[in-house]
């Protein structure tokens, strides 16, 4: 068989092409995709969620409904896990 991205001969049962890294055209790379494309978009709703309820908090601490040190600190762990989200998406070469 030969890899589609650069043109190596590469082995009929080779799931990945040794020259260029690029998936071979068999279908079980389609399912892994599709399901770090699911998995992502949980995410996403997931970290879209999280921050709308931030922002409500965050509204409602100067009336004095919240105590602003509880709004403050969600705040930094939401920051942080975005953080740590992105710099292990970045550090695994996920980030597409």
């Amino acid at each position: 068989m030969i890899c589609q991205s650069c043109g190596v001969e590469i082995s009929d049962k080779a799931l990945i092409c040794f020259s260029c890294g690029e998936a071979s055209s068999g279908s079980s790379g389609r399912r892994i995709n599709e399901k770090r494309s699911l998995g992502s978009r949980i995410f996403s709703l997931f970290a879209l969620i999280l921050l709308s309820v931030l922002a409500l908090l965050l509204g409602r601490a100067p009336l004095g409904d919240l105590p602003v040190w509880l709004t403050w600190t969600l705040m930094v762990l939401v920051v942080a896990g975005l953080a740590w989200w992105v710099l292990r998406r970045v550090t695994t070469g996920k980030a597409n």
